[in-house]
């Protein structure tokens, strides 16, 4: 699975560690439509509990959440550093007709 070419990071949540995962990454939740998530681990390792299968998550092979799929985090009991990137999916996928709405001309 790859993060879309056209999406746009939007927002990169706080850094935790396994003492301060915060309890809605614990629990199933489901990301908004046009947004994908990416668990980006600077150090240890974390599961990810996604659709029914674990995927350990460590520092250089970042995972991957994409819309509408439940997901949740697991500590592994170990010391963990972690965040996730958020990005978004605009529904106009071509560059230069995005430019345009945005009042941008394009480069030559």
């Amino acid at each position: 699975m790859e993060l879309p070419s056209h999406a746009i990071l939007r927002d990169i949540s706080a850094t935790y560690n396994e003492s301060t995962i915060t309890r809605a990454l614990l629990t199933p939740q489901t990301l908004p439509p046009d947004t994908w998530a990416q668990v980006v681990v600077a150090e240890g390792e974390i599961e990810l509990r996604l659709a029914g299968r674990a995927t350990p998550v460590t520092a250089g092979r970042p995972a991957l959440v994409p819309p509408h799929t439940a997901f949740h985090l697991a500590p592994s009991g170990r010391p963990v550093r972690f965040c996730l990137h958020y990005f978004h999916t605009p529904v106009l996928q071509d560059g230069p007709a995005l430019a345009g709405l945005l009042g941008r001309k394009r480069a030559a």
